[in-house]
């Protein structure tokens, strides 16, 4: 129990080292206050959102048996069937986050803007403005509508102007980044397309002039064969025609679209001042009270010196 201390001295300890304690405090927090005010580099952000629409689709002809290909033509004998054709790409927000850290894309944006901007300074998240809630309300009440998505792109720099010119830049440039790679795997396709196609075209005119000219056994191996290459060639140049058309349909805007454009930062974000001061005043705090508790300890604990009777004694 003699070991134990009490409440009344640790009061007694911190009142007896109170200019200690509350130096370290008022110095903690200077020190924090000038740091965070002088040396600190101030960092501001801007956020301007997108609209990413979903796909625009239209109903065509489904490919069937009694659709035959004649002089590169689909001749549609029966069109009671359809499928949904989609006429423009479904983006989502991972393709637009690559695409956003892309340095070739990165280097566009700041030759626009005149300065460095790294993937770094760039966030892409989910819109935190009230956008989405339509598409909520409809989720909840199991309407089965595709509705738009909102994101928030957010650059921080260390100037106002740069953040939302960055990130203005950031948005309207994308959707012309997203055509054109878009539009360079189309054509990838219909090269793709085109040089099948002819190579069933030869394979199918061979396999003609087989049954026209050859021994009867052959003829049955061409017949089989012409029927599966006609199926392939039809299916090639149907989806060659799909290609043509979705090349040739101007859709309206852009994907996505700038819905909220980036406005100049009022203040900066970086440093928080009056957080990094209370940080540093709790911190002050406890030092100089640990300071406190370990000079009583160092002064209470050290030995004492013997009188010097009792040491000639």
């Amino acid at each position: 129990m003699e070991d134990e201390i009490s409440l009344r001295e640790i009061i007694e300890l911190l009142l007896k080292w109170k200019r200690i304690i509350i130096a370290l405090t008022i110095g903690a927090a200077a020190v924090a206050a000038l740091v965070s005010i002088f040396i600190l580099p101030e960092v501001y952000t801007a956020t301007s959102t997108i609209k990413i629409d979903p796909p625009v689709t239209i109903r065509v002809p489904e490919l069937d048996t009694g659709e035959i290909a004649q002089d590169n033509r689909i001749i549609v004998l029966d069109n009671s069937a359809f499928k949904d054709l989609q006429l423009t790409k479904s983006v989502t927000p991972q393709e637009i986050k690559l695409q956003v850290a892309n340095p070739d894309f990165l280097e566009k944006i700041n030759q626009e803007i005149g300065q460095d901007i790294s993937a770094a300074n760039i966030t892409v998240e989910e819109s935190t403005n009230n956008f989405n809630d339509k598409a909520n309300n409809a989720e909840s009440l199991d309407i089965k509508v595709p509705f738009p998505e909102y994101l928030d792109i957010t650059v921080s720099a260390d100037s106002p102007q740069i953040a939302a010119a960055a990130a203005n830049a950031i948005a309207e440039r994308l959707p012309l980044q997203l055509e054109e790679l878009i539009n360079q795997e189309r054509e990838q396709q219909n090269e793709i397309l085109t040089t099948q196609i002819e190579k069933i075209k030869k394979q199918l005119n061979e396999a003609r002039q087989t049954k026209a000219y050859g021994s009867p056994n052959k003829t049955q191996e061409a017949e089989a064969r012409i029927a599966a290459l006609e199926k392939i060639y039809t299916g090639l140049l149907m989806k060659y025609e799909e290609e043509q058309v979705i090349g040739s349909v101007e859709t309206s805007g852009r994907n996505p679209s700038l819905v909220s454009p980036a406005a100049v930062p009022a203040s900066p974000v970086k440093p928080r001042t009056a957080q990094n001061v209370a940080i540093a005043v709790v911190l002050g705090l406890m030092a100089g009270v640990f300071l406190a508790f370990f000079i009583e300890y160092w002064r209470s604990s050290a030995p004492q010196e013997e009188p010097l009777a009792e040491q000639g004694s």
